[in-house]
């Protein structure tokens, strides 16, 4: 009687998929010696996320695709964890849907903080030097000089002063001299000693800030946190910066604090929805018409630098590892 070989006690590897742009060769080797295969397809749309999803155990929505109810139910019996690699999660994934199925949620809370405050500078200096419509003229034949104004010694309203509002703070204070007013949950008693900042009312902030930069989470709390109100406060050399989420902003009272000149110029990264049309004259705001030295928009891209990627990568494939070896982890949100 032949004797049948023993039975395998190698452990099946668990599986993520990954969504967008894939992680590196290096972090796939990592994960795979830590008893996880990785599934990284590219960008899919919501019927092919669900037939990628089938027999996986995490998935991290890895580009701009939203973890909608559907998605999440056709999962349910395998997929323990969604781990979002950023910050602001609310808007991309169900979160109701995910505790209704008993998925676990996390974020990666500050791994991009550095990248986004730099590229928050970088839309102050742009919008007031007035880089993009000179580079315009400029090409096209024009040589006018533009009047633009000195950063040094502004007044910058921050609101929301999380990981990324500290850092702007930081680097507009030392980097530039300027006074920081800052509107948020909570008093930061450590900022306000080291920089000098002023908590202060939200109308406040518009109505004493040459630049406001937005740093908060979008949610039902916040939307259209500026609104016509507070643009009524704000002066016509006010700058208005926004690398968080459109919606934050009231998109009719921008256009028309824009057209009537209520305010100077504003810095976009992100759009409303999430994307814009493809054909310009589809936009339902009339913002994408506006001349450059009015309105710049950037494709929500300012977390998007490769030490980012990589520390947000390592983060939230972490996370997932804490999830199955713990039951828990430091970044999970639900």
């Amino acid at each position: 009687m032949t004797t049948p070989p023993p039975a395998s006690t190698k452990t099946e590897m668990k599986k993520i998929l990954i969504t967008g742009l894939p992680p590196s060769d290096e972090m796939k080797t990592f994960m795979k010696n830590q008893g996880y295969e990785i599934l990284s397809p590219g960008v899919l749309k919501e019927d092919e996320i669900i037939e990628a999803l089938a027999g996986v155990d995490a998935y991290i929505p890895g580009g701009e695709e939203v973890v909608t109810e559907k998605i999440i139910a056709s999962a349910k019996n395998t997929l323990k964890v969604i781990s979002f690699n950023g910050v602001g999660y609310g808007y991309y994934v169900d979160v109701p849907a995910a505790k209704k199925h008993n998925i676990a949620v996390t974020n990666v809370p500050h791994a991009n903080s550095l990248a986004v405050s730099e590229f928050t500078v970088a839309l102050i200096l742009t919008l007031m030097k007035k880089i993009p419509i000179m580079n315009k003229e400029t090409k096209s034949g024009l040589w006018h000089k533009y009047i633009s104004q000195d950063v040094s010694d502004k007044t910058i309203g921050i609101v929301g002063m999380g990981s990324i509002g500290r850092l702007v703070a930081k680097k507009m204070y030392y980097g530039f001299g300027c006074k920081i007013l800052y509107y948020s949950r909570t008093r930061e008693s450590d900022i306000e000693q080291e920089l000098d900042a002023k908590f202060v009312e939200l109308h406040d902030l518009c109505r004493l800030s040459d630049v406001i930069t937005l740093h908060l989470p979008y949610t039902s709390e916040t939307r259209h946190i500026i609104d016509e109100k507070c643009f009524h406060e704000m002066s016509p050399d006010t700058c208005l910066i926004n690398t968080a989420r459109a919606e934050l902003v009231s998109p009719i009272a921008l256009r028309d604090a824009l057209l009537s000149n209520k305010i100077n110029a504003a810095a976009f990264d992100c759009y409303y929805s999430g994307k814009v049309p493809s054909d310009p004259s589809e936009d339902t705001f009339g913002l994408l018409n506006l001349p450059d030295d009015k309105f710049i928009l950037t494709p929500h891209a300012a977390y998007n630098t490769v030490n980012s990627n990589t520390e947000v990568d390592k983060i939230a494939l972490q996370n997932i590892v804490d999830i199955f070896n713990t039951g828990s982890c430091t970044n999970q949100v639900m």
